[in-house]
C-alpha cells in the first residue's frame, strides 16, 4: 500500500479524542491508519475486501468513523473527525468498497 494513491487524509482532534494522534488515510487500495495512544502507536492497513460496513457517529461538533473489519482484527474507530470530512471520508470508502467488489465480479 505505500505507493498508492491517496484521496483523502483526516486528523482526529487530540483533544476530544484522548489521544495524541489520530489519523485515517483513504487510498485507492485501501484505508491506513495511525493511532497514537499513551506509549502505544498503532499502525493498521485495511483493503477495501475486508470492509464490510462504514459507521459514522456525529456529536456535537466531532463526529467518529467506525470500520467494521471482516478479519478476526476488529473494527476501527477514529475518533473526533471533523464533522464534514467524515461525511465525505464515509461516502468515498463505501465508493471504493462498491468498485473492488464490481471489480471482482468480473
Amino acid at each position: 500500500m505505500s505507493d498508492a494513491k491517496v484521496f483523502m487524509k483526516l486528523l482526529g482532534n487530540s483533544t476530544f479524542a484522548n489521544s495524541r494522534k489520530q489519523e485515517l488515510l483513504v487510498k485507492d487500495d485501501g484505508v491506513k491508519c495511525e493511532l497514537a495512544e499513551g506509549l502505544k502507536l498503532t499502525k493498521t492497513t485495511i483493503p477495501y475486501e475486508q470492509i464490510s460496513q462504514v459507521n459514522l457517529y456525529s456529536g456535537l461538533t466531532t463526529a467518529d468513523l467506525e470500520l467494521v473489519n471482516t478479519s478476526s482484527y476488529g473494527n476501527l474507530t477514529i475518533r473526533a473527525l471533523d464533522k464534514a470530512e467524515a461525511k465525505e471520508a464515509k461516502r468515498l470508502i463505501e465508493e471504493r468498497i462498491t468498485q473492488t467488489i464490481s471489480t471482482s465480479l468480473m
